[in-house]
């Protein structure tokens, strides 16, 4: 019970103090931007996948007619 009165306290603090308070909003962006990215990979992996591919048949046939 007392580590959560040293806790609680602690958030106590954190909230009263204004810095506490823009770490807690900058924690809780990040938090939003890091799950935006999590979900947004996946579904646009393929993609960036055949982009790549793309770019290494171009360059592969190009460097293949140069040494030919």
């Amino acid at each position: 019970m007392k580590k959560y009165k040293v806790i609680f306290g602690v958030l106590r603090r954190l909230a009263r103090d204004i810095k506490g308070v823009s770490a807690i909003e900058y924690a809780v962006i990040l938090s939003g931007v890091a799950v935006t990215i999590v979900i947004s990979l996946p579904l646009i992996g393929t993609d960036i996948s055949n982009v790549f591919g793309s770019v290494k048949d171009g360059l592969s046939a190009t460097s293949g007619s140069a040494t030919a």
